[in-house]
């Protein structure tokens, strides 16, 4: 049983590298809920002061707390970090009311649990030596660590090594046990149908299909985006045009251009935050995106 997130360096498989096509085209462990559909946004105003929520209608923006540092949101789940303290809170879902759950974190990261039919909330220590599983009220058991990263979504948790950078898997059954699936990466990405990585140069992005194997998908790629469901984003590494990945193959749909940042919500709304963080954006079909609001620092969505 590993109860450290050490092993063997494994890069991730690199195949051909076939570039994400350019075009042109320029716009921007405690189960506490059950997963439900959502197209919900979540927005930080410029200057941190306010978090704000879009419910996908119209361009009207709803204040639902702040000031924050760090939004974190996925399965019906928002977290929000406090600018002074650091703690994390828990948005009850009405009007401006959160919930203290915890202290600082390096990061936080909501997933699926498999095994107790639910989300679950993950955090890890400022200083990376733990990774911990929310158990309710501010209560928080640990599962692992030392880490750098956590990465969660329907497929599940994973942590990063800080030593060698490899990927690590949270094993749901046995629960405080980790599996090593490959090597270190420059990004990685979890959807709902798996873990998607990118390699070390950003020339390939690849999936983990089992064990420690991985299969090319597409690349090269600046970064990657996902959220609760099984849509994966990449930017072209010099145009930062933004790619929609089909599901098969290595074929990939351009949808719009660069962004400052993209997020993907529970039913596969794409929201994205133009360049000059002045706008945000909603993503309708083809290459054309909606405008919603902005400006805006920060977005996540539900």
């Amino acid at each position: 049983m590993r109860r450290t997130l050490v092993g063997l360096s494994v890069a991730l498989v690199a195949l051909a590298t076939t570039a994400l096509p350019a075009a042109a085209s320029a716009a921007p462990a405690r189960a506490e809920a059950v997963a439900q559909v959502s197209s919900t946004a979540y927005a930080l105003s410029p200057d941190f002061s306010g978090v704000y929520e879009y419910t996908g209608s119209g361009a009207g923006w709803n204040k639902i707390g702040g000031p924050a540092s760090h939004l974190y949101a996925g399965y019906g789940i928002v977290l929000a970090t406090n600018p002074q303290s650091g703690d994390v809170y828990r948005y009850t879902g009405s009007g401006q009311n959160w919930e203290r759950i915890g202290g600082p974190g390096r990061t936080f990261a909501i997933a699926l649990d498999p095994v107790l039919g639910g989300v679950a909330i993950y955090g890890l220590a400022p200083d990376g030596s733990g990774v911990y599983s929310w158990a309710g009220g501010t209560t928080w058991n640990k599962v692992g660590g030392p880490a750098a990263w956590l990465y969660g979504g329907g497929a599940g948790l994973f942590a990063t090594n800080p030593q060698t950078g490899n990927i690590y898997r949270y094993s749901w059954d046995t629960r405080n046990d980790w599996d090593m699936v490959g090597g270190p990466g420059k990004d990685f990405a979890v959807t709902d149908d798996g873990l998607y990585g990118l390699t070390p140069s950003g020339n390939a992005v690849n999936k983990w299909a089992g064990g420690q194997t991985w299969a090319q998908v597409g690349g090269p790629a600046g970064w990657l985006y996902s959220g609760g469901s099984s849509a994966l984003l990449a930017t072209d590494p010099k145009s930062g045009d933004v790619f929609s990945y089909s599901g098969a193959g290595q074929l990939w749909y351009h949808i719009g251009g660069p962004g400052a940042d993209f997020e993907i919500s529970s039913s596969g709304s794409v929201y994205g935050l133009a360049p000059s963080k002045n706008a945000v954006y909603r993503f309708r079909s083809g290459s054309t995106w909606d405008f919603v609001g902005g400006p805006a620092s920060v977005l996540a969505a539900s």
